[in-house]
């Protein structure tokens, strides 16, 4: 079998979000899956609203594809517990002051 995608298909994936309502400490929740990102990213917002606990990265590090002008530092990260339906998960979130993350905004 040969599974060839084109240019074309590849650009139109990139461009498919998904928002799904979850809950998170039993708060209604947007969350925005984004299927070309692999990296989980919070908000501050996100965090502080919910009093969620982040902690400390041991080795603090900079990445720029969230913001294409500037490269945004990372020093903490969180622990995300969400519900979707009936499906539980938890999730390790890098958190950062961007207001379009790909992983719960409140």
């Amino acid at each position: 079998m040969n599974a060839q995608v084109s240019e074309e298909d590849v650009e139109q994936l990139r461009e498919n979000i998904f928002y799904i309502i979850c809950h998170i400490k039993n708060k209604v929740c947007n969350m925005i899956m984004d299927n070309d990102s692999c990296t989980n990213v919070a908000s501050t917002t996100l965090v502080t609203n919910l009093n969620l606990s982040a902690t400390n990265h041991v080795i603090p590090y900079k990445f720029q594809w969230l913001n294409e002008y500037e490269e945004v530092r990372v020093t903490t990260h969180v622990l995300i517990s969400f519900l979707v339906g009936r499906y539980k998960d938890k999730v390790l979130c890098e958190v950062s002051c961007s207001y379009t993350c790909y992983t719960p905004i409140c």
